[in-house]
């Protein structure tokens, strides 16, 4: 048995996604990024195991872990994006695929190009489901800038580069030098634990208010065509919104509003797209944008931030990039503005 740094930063890499995975079996919408992180420190083990020998050489299990970890993100942001997912018991067969590649191991550059694919085919689901979360959330929710989920898409992304680098070191090993090899190795080693320590952090920082969008799939209120009969339906909306400041409230959704004005959501979703011609998360944001500009006219002793919270805004990034994407300018430029023309 030769045990090398390379197997050290394995088994440094085991012991902490494991102990993470572990604490976070226990918050329900996160046991499918646990099971990433044990499924992560499982095969950094088997991958010791194999490299220093400890396993008989006929045993080769490592290549079909590949072919989890698509299914196992997918599944991740299913379970964070919906208040009531699919039970384990509906997302088995995703895994078939890993079990098959197990006794044909030997095959290793095939399964690789495999796991490859998964990848590939569960990004574009993933992608795809995000993209109807931030449909659904800016039609319901004006808060939505604030719970965007980008940063799911940018992480695996990071995953799908790390995959074709660390596929392109594998078929090329024969052509580099052993310390080339062992440091490109411990390159993507190391890459990858800072992209699971970064999906940790930002899955459990996701805001605790929010509780997940109802039901499997998300549905936004069926848009149709602008009805006449629906400018006075908006126009009563409008005055409501106004006469209230229901803006104001942090996390106020279509389903309040709705109740406010005894309408349904689906009437209350037609009538601001038809009369303000744009989603209810921008509609309610401008109403915040103008209320802030507003205060900070008549209150240049206020801090742009305080100001920003009390007209409703939950967060200083969403708020900043509301507001230039409605006024052209940022805050701190707008209030500049103010002061000189004062």
């Amino acid at each position: 048995m030769t045990v090398e740094l390379i197997n050290l930063l394995q088994w440094l890499l085991a012991s902490a996604c494991l102990t993470a995975g572990l604490i976070l079996s226990a918050r329900r919408r996160l046991r499918a990024l646990a099971a990433l992180l044990i499924l992560f420190s499982v095969h950094m083990l088997f991958n010791a195991l194999e490299e220093t020998r400890l396993l008989p050489g006929a045993i080769l299990v490592t290549p079909a872990f590949g072919l989890v970890y698509g299914p196992l993100f997918y599944i991740f942001v299913r379970r964070l994006i919906f208040a009531g997912g699919h039970g384990w018991r509906r997302v088995y067969p995703h895994f078939i695929p890993a079990l098959i590649a197990l006794p044909l191991a030997q095959w290793f550059d095939f399964i690789h190009l495999a796991a490859l694919a998964s990848l590939i085919t569960y990004g574009a689901l993933t992608v795809r489901l995000i993209g109807r979360y931030h449909a659904e959330t800016a039609s319901t929710r004006s808060d939505a800038a604030s719970i965007r989920l980008n940063w799911i898409t940018q992480v695996f992304a990071g995953f799908a580069a790390l995959t074709v680098i660390d596929a392109v070191r594998m078929f090329t090993r024969s052509l580099q030098s052993p310390l080339a090899e062992t440091l490109s190795y411990a390159g993507v080693l190391t890459a990858g634990g800072v992209l699971m320590g970064a999906l940790v952090w930002r899955a459990i920082t996701q805001p605790d208010y929010f509780k997940g969008l109802a039901g499997n799939e998300p549905a936004c209120p069926a848009e149709t065509t602008p009805d006449p009969a629906d400018a006075p339906l908006f126009l009563t909306i409008d005055e409501k919104i106004r006469a209230d400041a229901l803006h104001r409230q942090p996390h106020l959704t279509l389903s309040d509003v709705a109740s406010v004005a005894n309408l349904t959501e689906r009437d209350v979703s037609r009538a601001i797209n038809a009369g303000a011609g744009r989603s209810f998360c921008d509609y309610i944001n401008a109403f915040r944008v103008s209320d802030v500009c507003a205060m900070l006219n008549a209150r240049p002793d206020a801090t742009i931030l305080d100001i920003a919270f009390e007209a409703g805004f939950t967060s200083k990034s969403s708020f900043n990039a509301v507001f230039k994407k409605e006024s052209g300018v940022t805050p701190s430029e707008y209030r500049r503005r103010n002061t000189r023309n004062h």
